[in-house]
């Protein structure tokens, strides 16, 4: 554990003056701001349809599949090229890897401080979207069928599920980043799987273990799962792949070759083995139905 602390101090201090984290914030109050300057120029009255509503739970609602579904995967690729292109740039994985310092802990320091980042860039979204939902209230009359009660669990829960469905999403741009010493290709895959998840929906093709879509899940969902679950299966699903990825990830690093990685001896073998079951339970759907005629799905194709 020391170790792996070490590591992640020297990972803070290499990031100093890189504004990573400034980005995240950045980023983070576009739509906020955007929104709450839409609400002061057309009013109010458009955004509860005449139905009763939440002002604060709106106003985080109405912009949060722009930040799901663009803004936050975009943060996340330029973060994971900026996180790893810093060594691979200025020799720093080798150079680390002298070092009395295990290879788990600087692979995993790195990977800590992408995480971090998509901390701040999760609560910086939600923090200014009530701040800006705070300015509309005291700079304009809500409607009569709003009400302004705060929710703090449900709004707790939402930052939770936000950060779990960005799992897979962030081990495999983090786990390509490594991988690529190029800044560019790095930047380009992660641009293809993003723009992907566009081209699919519009192909009617929704693929609920795709990251992109995993994340669009919280978006459609904001209240969690119809059947009363605050986790959804999705969620679950972001957590045993971001799993998976980065098993492989970390051993392709450390062994340097894919085939020493997986295939060096009869016990990674049995590894990819587990790997490749576990990731046809999370992306298939069982075939036989149910007693009732609905098909049986997994913990990715959950109901809703």
């Amino acid at each position: 554990m020391q170790n792996f602390i070490t590591a992640l101090k020297a990972e803070h201090l290499k990031k100093k003056g890189t504004g990573i984290y400034l980005v995240a914030i950045i980023v983070s109050a576009l739509l906020p701001v955007t929104f709450m300057t839409a609400t002061l120029v057309q009013g109010t009255e458009r955004l509860g349809k005449g139905l009763p509503y939440n002002h604060y739970q709106n106003f985080i609602e109405q912009p949060l599949s722009g930040f799901t579904d663009f803004f936050f995967p975009l943060l996340i690729i330029i973060t994971a090229s900026r996180i790893t292109q810093l060594d691979h740039r200025n020799g720093g994985w080798q150079l680390m890897e002298t070092q009395p310092i295990k290879k788990s802990s600087i692979y995993f320091s790195k990977f800590t401080v992408l995480l971090e980042t998509n901390l701040i860039a999760i609560l910086s979204f939600t923090a200014l979207s009530f701040a800006m939902a705070g300015i509309v209230e005291l700079g304009m009359a809500l409607p009569k069928n709003a009400t302004a009660d705060f929710e703090t669990g449900r709004f707790l829960l939402l930052i939770l599920r936000i950060f779990l469905a960005g799992l897979f999403f962030t081990a495999l741009q983090y786990c390509i980043s490594v991988l690529l010493p190029s800044f560019i290709w790095s930047i380009v895959i992660g641009f293809a799987i993003l723009l992907l998840q566009g081209i699919l929906a519009v192909n009617g093709l929704n693929f609920d273990w795709y990251p992109i879509q995993i994340l669009d899940k919280v978006s459609k969902y904001p209240l969690g799962s119809q059947l009363g679950y605050p986790i959804t299966y999705s969620e679950v699903a972001s957590i045993l792949l971001a799993m998976i990825v980065l098993y492989i990830g970390f051993n392709w690093y450390r062994h340097k070759k894919f085939t020493w990685a997986f295939f060096g001896s009869a016990q990674r073998g049995a590894g990819v083995g587990g790997c490749g079951h576990t990731l046809w339970r999370v992306a298939g759907v069982h075939t036989y139905p149910e007693p009732d005629g609905t098909p049986r799905q997994n913990c990715c194709c959950g109901y809703y």
